[in-house]
């Protein structure tokens, strides 16, 4: 039997087959950048780093997103997440690559016998776009009413409008602990 030692530092018994069996990819977290456990507390999408709203609105209908109907806004929006290069799983407290080259979902074994993100999840790091997401502050409580509502309900924008950050001051609504 092989032990390897698993990112949580737990010692995996391995049985004699373990070599056929590939081990599951655990994604980013904050083992590979510590930026990523504020980002999965304070970000309320599922997924992410698709081509900008605004872009697709152009190339599907010709006409600027504030300007397209209820309906067509909507279509802009599933189609941004249908090209999502990531996603969240805040259960597991990691980030995984989708899209093109999604996750493989296989873990890669390290020299020193520790489990480490398959290579498409390990490539988000490089990518301008996801460090620029990982590195945002999240938004004090009192400009909470300002987010737009695509990246968050717009009843806590309205909630924060109405004073609910003088109650909850210093607290995030969104918790993965």
């Amino acid at each position: 039997m092989n032990t390897l030692s698993s990112p949580l530092s737990i010692p995996l018994t391995l049985g004699p087959s373990a070599a056929c069996i590939a081990l599951p990819c655990l994604g980013l977290t904050e083992k590979d950048d510590s930026r990523i456990a504020q980002y999965i507390k304070h970000t309320s999408v599922n997924s992410a780093g698709g081509k900008d709203i605004h872009d697709i609105a152009m190339d599907l209908f010709s006409v600027a997103f504030k300007n397209l109907t209820k309906k067509k806004k909507d279509i802009v929006c599933q189609k941004q997440v249908q090209m999502h290069i990531w996603s969240v799983d805040r259960m597991q407290k990691s980030v995984y690559a989708i899209g093109k080259d999604p996750c493989n979902g296989n873990a890669r074994q390290a020299k020193d016998s520790t489990l480490e993100p398959c290579n498409p999840c390990l490539a988000l790091l490089s990518l301008h776009t996801f460090c620029n997401a990982i590195s945002w502050e999240p938004p004090k409580n009192e400009n909470r009413a300002y987010v737009p509502h695509m990246f968050q309900p717009a009843e806590v924008g309205k909630l924060y409008g109405m004073g609910l950050n003088t109650l909850i001051d210093g607290v995030h609504l969104i918790h993965t602990d």
